[in-house]
């Protein structure tokens, strides 16, 4: 009879270090997840990444660095004037890989208010601290007339200084 309670007993044990284990695995976060910043001259470009279920969502701002004053934020009022973009970056993870879309809202054009393009990220490995390569284009042969080029950087790296992210 000890034997059999010794037996349920160590199931029980495996299958609550299990379900622990797999919670675990579940809470680890996205190297990408964070707030990343590169720093040209007397302005800061900021990126606050976040995941959500498979995506990796963000949003950017440019600071001038001598006021602390925001140049431009990709977390503003949409042109409907009620509600606020919910992100500007929409990317898929592969490995040490993020890409997808991006929605530069910081020009005006019409009729939009923005203009769309593709973004890549890539984890640079080996970096202390954490790097990433950004890079923003457009997508081949859907250039619009009269479409300004991208007011946000293009080609630029990144280094992450928190998990923690800010949008104001």
């Amino acid at each position: 009879m000890k034997n059999i309670q010794f037996i349920y007993l160590f199931m029980a044990f495996t299958i609550l270090c299990t379900i622990n284990e797999a919670k675990a695995q579940l809470t680890i976060m996205s190297p990408f997840e964070g707030t990343w910043e590169h720093i040209d001259g007397n302005k800061k470009f900021v990126v606050s990444l976040w995941k959500e279920e498979n995506d990796l969502l963000g949003h950017y701002k440019m600071i001038n660095t001598n006021n602390n004053t925001i140049l431009y934020s990709s977390y503003k009022l949409l042109t409907t004037g009620q509600l606020k973009w919910t992100f500007a970056i929409n990317t898929t993870i592969y490995n040490l890989e993020a890409s997808g879309i991006i929605i530069d809202n910081s020009v005006s054009f019409e009729p939009t208010g923005f203009i769309e393009g593709y973004i890549r990220m890539d984890i640079q490995s080996g970096t202390t601290p954490l790097t990433i390569h950004w890079r923003v284009y457009e997508p081949e042969g859907l250039k619009i007339e009269n479409q300004p080029d991208f007011n946000i950087p293009t080609d630029i790296v990144l280094t992450k200084v928190s998990n923690e992210i800010n949008l104001e």
